[in-house]
């Protein structure tokens, strides 16, 4: 393998021809880094979507084993419903409704 010895730059066009290629180089080099970092992004996103798939499944089944106890117990309950949803709003209230619907 021959090695070349840097020639010195003898005018504005070889400096700004070897300045491109360097800004050249160090694009592609970014663009590669961001195309891989874009997939393995992708991927951990569709891995965490179906492990919170397999959960809210997972919940929804319990949440179905306990309906009849929060049913039954939905009288008693009452007040400590009112106090969640004072807390934490809205949100909780739509949740809690199913269970005592």
């Amino acid at each position: 393998m021959e090695i070349h010895k840097p020639k010195p730059v003898r005018d504005w066009r070889e400096f700004l021809s070897e300045m491109l290629v360097i800004v050249l180089g160090i694009l592609i080099a970014l663009s590669g880094e961001q195309l891989i970092e874009t997939l393995q992004w992708r991927h951990e996103v569709r891995e965490t979507e179906t492990r919170l798939g397999r959960e809210l499944g997972a919940n929804a089944a319990v949440a179905m084993l306990r309906l009849p106890t929060a049913i039954h117990h939905g009288p008693y309950l009452g007040p400590v419903f009112a106090a969640l949803v004072a807390l934490f709003g809205i949100a909780l209230l739509v949740i809690l409704n199913v269970f005592t619907a």
